[in-house]
């Protein structure tokens, strides 16, 4: 019989320990790619005019016993060269009570210390899909709590648009919809 050693422990734990990241991965993984409302639900969001979840968006929050909705987010920047980006979607759904909304904020660049946000709504009302528009600026730089008590950054503020501004804009940014 072979004499258990603090060596063979270490190595048990270490393989275990492997395992179960491996478990935790691939689990993570099919919550995701099963999820109903996540890129399943692309379809939907095609057919009611909804900005999809693009291919450069991870998941940023799983959903949770899928009873609540998810956060996918684009960590790349505007640039010159691409300056149109869908940073952020955030569906609240469940399983209980369907999809009921989803909130898409897009960021387009300016210049270097400068960014567009247009943040769009898109929620159920009885039957149809209502949509809510909003764009403001933002200073894309590092803030720093010392700089906005010097007075560094500019204040921006949140405009309302109708629809047909929303889209106008949209095309000016060559979004193109799925």
């Amino acid at each position: 019989m072979k004499k258990i050693t603090y060596r063979n422990i270490f190595g048990i734990l270490l393989i275990a320990i492997a395992i179960y990241q491996v478990y935790k991965y691939t689990n993570e993984y099919f919550i995701i790619k099963n999820y109903q409302y996540g890129e399943k639900y692309n379809s939907f969001r095609v057919k009611n005019g909804i900005p999809i979840i693009n291919t450069e968006m991870e998941p940023f929050k799983m959903p949770v016993d899928n009873n609540w909705g998810m956060i996918w987010i684009n960590e790349n920047h505007t640039k010159k060269e691409k300056p149109l980006i869908h940073r952020i979607k955030i569906i609240n759904a469940s399983e209980k009570d369907d999809w009921k909304s989803e909130n898409d904020s897009f960021l387009y660049f300016i210049n270097d210390t400068t960014n567009y946000i247009l943040s769009m709504e898109s929620k159920k009302l009885n039957s149809k899909i209502d949509f809510e528009y909003k764009l403001m600026k933002t200073d894309s730089r590092k803030n720093e709590f010392k700089d906005y008590q010097e007075g560094k950054y500019e204040k921006y503020s949140e405009r309302k648009l109708e629809k047909e501004e929303a889209d106008s804009i949209m095309n000016e940014w060559n979004y193109e919809k799925p």
